[in-house]
């Protein structure tokens, strides 16, 4: 009897699909276990598992920055203690520590504060503030937060992040795309990493998807002082596709303002806080940092 290879392969791709998810979810229950085992607070209920649009009902139709930084998966705990006060954690996978430390870009706040997690040896970046605490580390983004009972305290947020490092044995990195930003006259902390519009409108709200967002290219954005301004890299899958998206850039009156730099498969892109023409200075150092890569910005 014949049989057809198509028939035989597609339940071996079903199974496959369907196996990532369950895997993705049984790491993230894992990390949030260990990350309580030691300590005194308990799971209020069970492990809340989001995956794909569900996280619009979780954040109440918010979703769209976790989406924009191409998330794969999140776990929800609520914690409890005897002593009192609620404490959640959010533990985001990214997929890989380039998308980690996007969500953790759009996530962190000017005035937070940064804070070293223990001594681990893969690069760890956090920040208390708020009543809360943010980090990545490998693929993996993390939101701590209590509840407004002030029974939860800044060192309950440090235990359990020291906890959740611990947890994650895997190394990472920064994205390789903040390099190709200037590092003179960085305001520190203000870089941001993500692909989809959604994430594009927080930093600078453009109509139409003139820079062609929806095909998820890498895009970096950061903010300067003296001149202020803001400064973007864009890298797309060819340089005709950068070429085309000047073009119509150049042409938009939204943006004339702005001052492009294209360099192969890099869309460069500078503005002025004030709205008013960029600076020739400010635009030669984005050329240089397109041209020669330096220091990867945090």
């Amino acid at each position: 009897m014949k049989t057809n290879r198509y028939l035989t392969i597609l339940p071996v791709a079903l199974c496959l699909a369907v196996s990532a998810p369950n895997a993705r979810a049984a790491d993230l229950k894992s990390l949030l276990a260990k990350t309580t085992a030691s300590s005194d607070w308990t799971l209020k209920g069970s492990v809340k598992v989001i995956s794909s649009t569900a996280i619009y009902d979780y954040m109440d139709g918010a979703g769209e920055i976790p989406i924009a930084c191409s998330y794969q998966g999140l776990a929800v705990g609520e914690y409890t203690r005897r002593t009192g006060g609620v404490l959640t954690i959010e533990l985001y996978d990214m997929g890989n520590s380039s998308d980690a430390f996007g969500l953790y870009s759009m996530k962190r706040l000017a005035t937070g504060k940064p804070i070293s997690l223990g001594s681990n040896a893969a690069p760890i970046q956090a920040q208390a503030g708020y009543h809360e605490l943010l980090l990545h580390k490998g693929r993996y983004t993390a939101l701590l937060f209590g509840d407004d009972s002030g029974k939860v305290a800044d060192v309950d947020f440090s235990k359990l992040g020291n906890a959740l490092a611990a947890a994650i044995s895997e190394t990472g990195s920064r994205p390789d795309l903040l390099s190709r930003l200037p590092s003179e006259g960085y305001l520190p902390r203000s870089a941001k990493y993500f692909h989809g519009k959604a994430a594009m409108d927080t930093v600078k709200f453009v109509r139409d998807d003139l820079f062609r967002t929806k095909a998820k290219p890498e895009i970096a954005v950061a903010s300067y002082v003296a001149p202020a301004g803001k400064m973007m890299v864009i890298r797309y899958g060819s340089s005709s596709e950068a070429a085309m998206v000047l073009k119509t850039a150049q042409k938009a009156t939204e943006l004339k303002n702005f001052s492009f730099v294209v360099k192969g498969t890099l869309l460069g892109a500078a503005w002025s806080s004030m709205g008013k023409p960029v600076d020739a200075g400010f635009v030669a150092k984005l050329k240089q940092s397109l041209d020669k890569p330096g220091k990867t910005l945090e």
